[in-house]
């Protein structure tokens, strides 16, 4: 008796978020100042000119302005 066939055994985990290729790090830029990226964390791109982190859900960078955190926790307006 076969369990699970062969497609959809592992559905929780199907792309690792940490696996960025260089070529794709490589063409990556801020979307704000259009500086090149770094890879910060597994799931996280850091731009060195902004201070901003953007995310990486399920292996694709989103890089929208209004995504971007940043760095360090700090927010750029003031509370009330």
């Amino acid at each position: 008796m076969s369990r699970g066939g062969g497609f959809g055994e592992s559905p929780a985990r199907v792309y690792d978020a940490g696996v960025i290729s260089q070529e794709l790090l490589e063409i990556l830029a801020c979307p704000k100042c259009h500086t090149k990226l770094q890879l910060k964390e597994p799931d996280q791109l850091r731009c060195p000119r902004c201070k901003v982190l953007y995310p990486i859900v399920d292996g694709i960078p989103v890089l929208l302005i209004e995504e971007g955190k940043p760095e360090g926790g700090a927010s750029s307006s003031p509370s009330p």
